[in-house]
């Protein structure tokens, strides 16, 4: 039971010492290039302001955030369709 108890702490432990934070437009230009480079557990923290592009989390159990309030930020695709995707 010991070594089930430290297993699991070590994978949790491993698992929250490589969650990042991928800033767009810092790091990546688009918030899509940003998903692409997330792993599970990471960050996309995007600036304030509009991202007219189609996201998909190519289901990724990923965060896509604004560095702001979310009125301040928006992925609009002026009615082309769908505009977030989380293919599993």
């Amino acid at each position: 039971m010991k070594n089930i108890i430290k297993t699991l702490t070590l994978v949790f432990s491993a698992s929250v010492v490589f969650a990042i934070t991928i800033p767009v437009p810092g790091d990546y230009p688009i918030i899509q290039s940003g998903i692409n480079a997330a792993m599970d557990g990471n960050t996309v923290l995007v600036t304030a302001g509009t991202y007219g592009e189609h996201i998909n989390f190519f289901g990724k159990d990923i965060h896509v955030k604004s560095v702001s309030c979310p009125e301040q930020t928006t992925i609009d695709r002026s009615n082309n369709g769908c505009t977030v995707a989380k293919i599993s």
